[in-house]
């Protein structure tokens, strides 16, 4: 994960509310950047199937 630049303190549990956002905020940034990963990769791979006639439109 992405806590490896912040400072120790900011990685225990509820140390502060700041930094318990900061780690959320994170979190889920990585987790939208791997669905939108997931995604483009899907419609990538829908694409050359429809290309190639496989697939229906």
């Amino acid at each position: 994960m992405s806590t490896k630049m912040m400072p120790k303190i900011w990685t225990r549990p509820g140390y502060n509310s700041v930094s318990g956002i900061a780690e959320n905020y994170i979190l889920l940034i990585e987790a939208f950047t791997l669905l939108g990963g997931a995604l483009r990769d899907g419609l990538s791979q829908y694409w050359l199937l429809r290309k190639s006639g496989l697939a229906r439109p």
